[in-house]
């Protein structure tokens, strides 16, 4: 049996996101000033560290399309005649 409970974020989580965000800031700074090849290298980085900033906002946006989808798959077979 699972409860959805409300959840605040932990002290470790929050200091770890503000890591990830500032990391991809300086990184994109970097990124501005460098020559071209190391420029899309630190872009490719920074945007993987805005990505983990934002690692919670995905997974509940990707557990919400797959719900979604699971049902409209099932109100789909549902109305189907054949």
């Amino acid at each position: 049996m699972t409860r959805k409970t409300a959840t605040r974020p932990t002290i470790g989580a929050t200091i770890s996101t503000l890591a990830f965000a500032g990391c991809s800031l300086w990184l994109m700074a970097e990124a501005a000033v460098s020559p071209p090849l190391q420029s899309w290298m630190l872009a490719l980085c920074a945007a993987s560290c805005l990505a983990a900033a934002f690692r919670k906002q995905i997974a509940q946006a990707l557990a919400m399309w797959s719900q979604r989808s699971k049902h409209r798959d099932d109100t789909g077979s549902a109305s189907d005649a054949s």
